[in-house]
């Protein structure tokens, strides 16, 4: 089974720690009825 999400980047596995922390900490992931709801009209 594939799935359609795309995931992390995978270049980022070759990143030093530091970055790959900054990239998880800034990630921010919203559900998605509640991205259809903040879309202005």
């Amino acid at each position: 089974m594939r799935s359609t999400l795309a995931g992390f980047p995978r270049e980022l596995l070759s990143q030093p720690w530091s970055v790959r922390i900054n990239y998880f900490q800034t990630y921010m992931m919203a559900h998605p009825r509640l991205v259809t709801l903040a879309k202005p009209f």
